[in-house]
């Protein structure tokens, strides 16, 4: 499982993090803790990030 072989990090476009939390929940992982803010990262780019997370990710994953 690429998520797991490298480390739990869920980084690229919304549909690539959709994936790799769908693959942990078919591997019955139930809770999810997205940490946007690290590493000094501008805030609009963290604001932006957790909008994604938000409003394109959570739902395509409750729907799957």
């Amino acid at each position: 499982m690429q998520v797991l072989d490298k480390g739990l990090a869920m980084l690229g476009a919304p549909e690539t993090v959709e994936n790799k939390v769908i693959e942990l929940q078919e591997r019955g992982v139930n809770h999810v803790m997205f940490l946007q803010t690290f590493g000094g990262l501008d805030p609009e780019r963290v604001r932006d990030s957790m909008r994604r997370i938000a409003t394109e990710v959570i739902p395509r994953v409750k729907s799957a």
